[in-house]
Order: structure tokens, then sequence, then C-alpha cells
């Protein structure tokens, strides 16, 4: 339930739930199911740009794959990680985020782990954009989308459609940007992601402006 409140934009409803289900984990001693939960709850605190809070469960995260061996788990909060750091910015938190990403990427190559190829690729996408390097940015949202094109997972399919849209439009091509923004729209639209929507929908409106 809580992933679904999460999906469609509605993150209180879906922070109570992970805290609700980390409390009762915790007192069973399911490693696994809490370090995915550690996961889900960190992906709405960067959703909701509150990346310190995000980057301390990915620690936990990290500290349980230590412990069981769980190497599928470890590469998910290094790129989850690698992302938190990206978006809080500044030159030294973006080297560190590109060194994490491309550590998880590797590690996500190997095991075949497609949802979180794509979102390392999205994330590369997102960190070379804020390096401005527009070429690399672009392969990286490219192959992201090849991932997905494989495998249903909209919510990554949407994601990498709105920061390479965002690429476009900051790269000097409103008319890929609006086709990628419509891309998103129509997946957010799909999944039913109301801050989805609204986010795509605002930048729509600036690029028609």
């Amino acid at each position: 339930r809580a992933n679904a409140y999460g999906d469609v934009g509605d993150y209180d409803r879906a922070v109570e739930y992970y805290e609700k289900s980390i409390g009762m984990l915790e007192g069973v001693g399911d490693l696994v199911e809490l370090a995915r939960s550690y996961n889900n709850l960190g992906d709405i605190f960067i959703r909701t740009e509150r990346y310190d809070k995000a980057l301390a469960y990915f620690e936990k995260q990290v500290e349980i794959s230590k412990r069981t061996g769980n190497v599928r788990i470890g590469v998910y909060a290094i790129v989850n990680a690698a992302e938190a750091m990206a978006r809080q910015g500044g030159a030294d938190r973006l080297v560190k985020a590109e060194m994490y990403c491309k550590e998880g990427l590797s590690i996500a190559e190997r095991l075949g782990e497609k949802s979180m190829l794509a979102f390392a690729f999205g994330a590369l996408g997102f960190i070379f954009t804020r390096w401005r390097e527009w070429p690399a940015a672009a392969e990286y949202f490219e192959r992201g989308l090849e991932v997905v094109k494989d495998a249903i997972f909209p919510y990554y399919a949407a994601d990498i459609y709105f920061e390479y849209g965002l690429m476009s439009r900051d790269s000097g091509d409103p008319g890929k940007a609006a086709h990628l923004l419509s891309e998103a729209r129509r997946i957010y639209q799909d999944i039913g992601s109301k801050d989805g929507l609204a986010k795509v929908d605002a930048l729509l409106e600036e690029l028609d402006a």
C-alpha cells in the first residue's frame, strides 16, 4: 500500500505506512524486507527533497547488505544515495555521486538487474546534466530508455523522459524537450501520479509560452 501511495504522489501517507512497516520489521528481524523498506522510504525523501534523511536510510540499507551479503540490497542503496547526493548539488557531491553510480551500474550489469540498470542510467544522465555535458547526459538517458523498453518500470521510464526533457530544454532544444515531456506526461497519467503530472504540465506550459 505504501508503494501505491508513493506512486500517486501521496507522500505523507506513504511515509506513514513505511515507518509503520519499518517498526514491525525491526521487531521481527526480517533484514531483507527491512532493507527494502529503508530503500523505499529513502526514495520518498528524495522525491520530497529531504536528501539528508534519504541518505540516512540508504546508509542503513548498506549496513544490512554488508551483514547479510545481499549484493542486490547494496546496489540499490549505492545508486539511490548517488541520486540524493547529485540532487543536493555541489561539485564534490557530484563527483562522489558519479563514482557511486558507476560502481552501482557495474554491479547491476553483472547481476542483470534491469530495474537498477534503468535507474542508474537515468541517474548518470541527471549527473551529467548537472555537469552540463549534454552528449554524455543524452547517451545515458537513451540507454536508460532502452532498458525500460524491455521491462515494465513505468515510474522509472517517466522519470527518465522527464529528466531528459529538462536536459533538452537546458541544452537549447525545446522541440525535443516538448516531445520527451509529453511522453513523461503520458506515463504519469497512466500510473496516476499527481505530482508527476503537475511538474510536467508546468514545464510544458513554460515551453508553450
